[in-house]
């Protein structure tokens, strides 16, 4: 294990000798392309890489202006993807000066603005950061929630430094809650993924983790190798942040093995670099560990200034904190607004969407229920006229059977209802209904067709009897023709005779 870290530490040192140096050279090209440059996506994005860059070097105050800058022109242009990321780096502005009211506040926004687009990426980023912001804040529970959420969506993707972002900072979590074994394999696991892809930044912040880790434990040895490692690799890529942490975290170490002078120089470090960079927490706590250290080396009048030092800092972030305690209400009572109103929405959509579906299945009834009216009519008008039993009986047959089949799917969905949708309860239902309605539907559809026949039957009867009388009364006429006919024959011989005469 310490072969390869030494491995990759020489690796991460030879590809960082000139990182300061190449960071500077692609923000000054950047800024070069922007003079030219004409309002459109591509300027959104260069001014967004350009903010990365600077936030990475720790000049936050041109990184918000370079943030706002890119934030401004996306909403001018309707980019909705960078004013995604300008919300995002903006967000971590924040964060790193301590501002996690605001902090929040931008993720969330971006959070809002990946969901719309949609950049599944943006929201796995968007859900860890809110994630590490919470945790900060002490809501462990909200942290963990984000940042395995974030986890997924990231495994989903495949990004694999993303990935080892999201071990990094569910390992910080479980460490804040002091459940140190889940903390280290999650450190452990955010390393091994970072030394396999070269992430330098990645790697001195593992190290870091795992000092911490292992300081907690009491392995101040390991503790010790860890720290070095990461300062070596935060100095080379120039991250002063970073540097100012580990400067921090030495100083402390160094009290327990009572090496003070060491303790010292570190703390100092860390104060100066502190303070050049805005780091305000890291400002109180420098001067809080400088006085517990003097006032173990029995050096009353340094302790006496350092601590009314720390006082005044402490004093100071404590109201802007109260301040930001107010903010972060109004911001959660925000967020909890939104979310209502998404909620209320939603609702509004599927009540909608049911309506739609009730009224489709009206339409349904109402149409089958027609059918079959025409249907019945049909038969009583069949009936009528003379048609085949066969025939007939058919109709008859298959008119009972939709009827049936209508009053089952109408019963339907109040059985579901009355079974709470229960599968056994509605088939049992099912089944009962079913023993009634078969034996009622044979006998309906043997009287039916009984009576349709007997109806025929009676049809064709009186026809056969109208044909008879018919008949009869043909010949009725026939004979009185032909008597008529022997009494003209008759008369037309009388007068024959007579004209004989």
């Amino acid at each position: 294990m310490k072969k390869i870290i030494l491995l990759n530490i020489l690796a991460c040192m030879l590809s960082g000798v000139h990182l300061i140096f190449s960071q500077n050279k692609i923000i000054d090209s950047l800024q070069v392309v922007l003079k030219t440059a004409r309002e459109d996506t591509n300027t959104v994005n260069s001014m967004n890489k350009i903010c990365l860059k600077i936030q990475d070097i720790g000049d936050y105050h041109r990184a918000i202006k370079y943030a706002n800058d890119a934030l401004s022109l996306s909403k001018k242009i309707n980019y909705k993807k960078g004013e995604a990321h300008s919300y995002t780096n903006l967000g971590i502005i924040y964060d790193y000066q301590s501002n996690y009211p605001e902090a929040l506040k931008n993720y969330f926004i971006a959070l809002k603005l990946f969901e719309e687009i949609p950049d599944k990426r943006g929201i796995a980023n968007s859900l860890d950061n809110m994630g590490d912001v919470y945790r900060i804040m002490g809501n462990y529970t909200d942290a963990l929630k984000n940042e395995f959420e974030s986890l997924r969506i990231r495994g989903e993707l495949n990004n694999k430094k993303d990935l080892s972002t999201s071990y990094n900072n569910i390992a910080c979590s479980y460490y804040d809650q002091k459940q140190f074994g889940l903390a280290l394999t999650n450190f452990l696991a955010s390393l091994k993924i970072r030394e396999a892809i070269k992430d330098s930044l990645g790697i001195e912040e593992c190290y870091n983790n795992l000092g911490v880790s292992y300081k907690t434990q009491g392995n101040y040895n390991e503790a010790l190798k860890y720290y070095f490692y990461s300062l070596e690799i935060s100095k080379k890529i120039g991250d002063k942040n970073g540097v100012a942490i580990t400067y921090e975290n030495l100083g402390e170490i160094n009290i327990y093995l009572k090496k003070y002078s060491q303790t010292k120089k570190y703390l100092d470090s860390c104060l100066l670099l502190s303070k050049s960079i805005g780091a305000k927490d890291l400002i109180v706590s420098s001067y809080d560990n400088l006085t517990h250290l003097d006032s173990i080396t029995g050096n009353w009048k340094d302790a006496y200034n350092h601590h009314r030092l720390y006082t005044v800092y402490k004093d100071s972030l404590f109201n802007e904190k109260n301040a930001k305690q107010i903010a972060r209400t109004e911001m959660r009572y925000e967020m909890e607004k939104e979310q209502i109103k998404e909620e209320a929405e939603k609702k509004h959509r599927e009540e909608l969407a049911l309506t739609e579906e009730e009224r489709k299945e009206n339409l349904q009834m109402t149409g089958i229920g027609i059918f079959i009216l025409v249907l019945i009519s049909s038969l009583l008008l069949l009936s009528k006229i003379k048609i085949k039993q066969g025939t007939l009986k058919l109709l008859g047959t298959f008119s009972v059977l939709i009827l049936f089949e209508f009053i089952s799917l109408l019963l339907h969905p109040h059985i579901e209802n009355l079974t709470n949708h229960n599968l056994v309860l509605t088939l049992l239902c099912l089944v009962g209904i079913a023993s009634i309605i078969v034996p009622a539907h044979h006998k309906i559809e043997h009287w039916m067709n009984k009576k349709l026949v007997k109806k025929v039957s009676m049809i064709t009867t009186e026809g056969v009897k109208v044909e008879v009388n018919l008949a009869d009364e043909v010949n009725e006429e026939i004979e009185t023709e032909k008597i008529l006919l022997e009494d003209i024959k008759g008369g037309i011989k009388g007068s024959a005779d007579e004209i004989e005469k």
